[in-house]
């Protein structure tokens, strides 16, 4: 599917990266919501992703990728790993992922 969105005669398109009808409507809703915004003056407010939708996101990217199955299954231990962690340290989201917590502190 792809998303298409007319300014002053010029046309623009963007994939909506799926093909399902549904997913491809909340994409071009997300999009004229945001494009709305911007011509208003008003700043979008930024969508807070939580680890485990960065790691399942993160995962599926890598299944696209045509991997081998050893090279997947190690990243879905490393990835079980970091969510285990930030279940232990009450991580709720991506953005809450610093520096300090990548070196153990």
């Amino acid at each position: 599917m792809w998303l298409e969105r007319w300014d002053k005669g010029n046309c623009f398109r963007k994939s909506a990266k799926t093909r399902s009808w549904e997913q491809g409507q909340k994409g071009a809703r997300a999009e004229e919501d945001r494009y709305e915004q911007t011509v208003l003056g008003e700043k979008p407010e930024p969508v807070a992703v939580t680890v485990e939708e960065a790691a399942k996101s993160f995962l599926d990217t890598k299944k696209g990728e045509g991997l081998d199955k050893d090279t997947l299954q190690k990243h879905g231990r490393m990835t079980a790993l970091l969510l285990d962690y930030c279940r232990r340290e009450s991580i709720l989201y991506i953005g809450q992922v610093t520096l300090p917590h990548s070196r153990g502190v």
